[in-house]
């Protein structure tokens, strides 16, 4: 919600709790319709209230929804290539630590690329 948004749910509910108050009084005094007028505002200053939480939860659904379209969408056939490369890189490497390591770390029994190309 927006800040006067706020102010204005947040004074909704006071008058709404106010008028309650008064409503109450009304009835104990005995002066019944005019509890029932004072209830009847109290009730429309909740409804009030509540729909104002409505829209503001619908607005942000909606600014959401319009954020989501605007981000550029995921090329599946570029994704599928990226993965296919991914796999060769693993598949060339030396060892799995090798390859998570970038070729800093290899494991005990491994013999890195350049070594076995040496040797041959």
């Amino acid at each position: 919600m927006r800040p006067t948004e706020h102010a204005r749910n947040a004074a909704l509910m006071l008058l709404g709790f106010g008028l309650l108050a008064l409503a109450c009084l009304y009835a104990q005094a005995g002066v019944y319709p005019m509890a029932a007028g004072t209830s009847t505002g109290a009730w429309i200053c909740a409804e009030a209230a509540s729909h104002l939480r409505h829209i503001a939860r619908e607005r942000r659904q909606l600014a959401a929804d319009l954020e989501r379209l605007a981000r550029p969408q995921a090329d599946p056939q570029a994704l599928a290539d990226e993965i296919a490369l991914s796999w060769a890189e693993l598949e060339q490497s030396c060892c799995p630590a090798s390859w998570c390591s970038r070729g800093l770390e290899h494991d005990a029994d491994c013999r890195p690329n350049d070594l076995q190309e040496k040797s041959s």
